[in-house]
């Protein structure tokens, strides 16, 4: 599988979600949401999420029922996800 994303803005913040595969030979897909920090520079994120790959979640379904920057992390955790923290590259 190619790693994919999808990017959504939500109150002028960048919000990339990325499915791709974990790499490194270990099987199974990787799901993460990562919100930018306030740069909006990729690979800076103030957050990271990591979710189930049957989670059902993609920027679609974010943008359809998140509005409030405040309202994304709840209905992340709601969908099993877990946090990873910041990431800088």
């Amino acid at each position: 599988m190619a790693h994919t994303f999808e990017t959504i803005v939500i109150e002028g913040k960048k919000i990339k979600v990325a499915i791709g595969t974990y790499g490194n030979d270990i099987p199974g897909v990787s799901l993460t949401v990562n919100v930018y920090d306030q740069s909006n520079t990729e690979g800076c994120y103030e957050q990271v999420y990591r979710l189930p790959s049957g989670s059902g979640i993609n920027a679609s379904a974010i943008a359809q029922n998140v509005t409030l920057l405040r309202e994304l992390e709840p209905y992340l955790m709601r969908h099993g996800a877990s946090k990873e923290g910041p990431r800088k590259s």
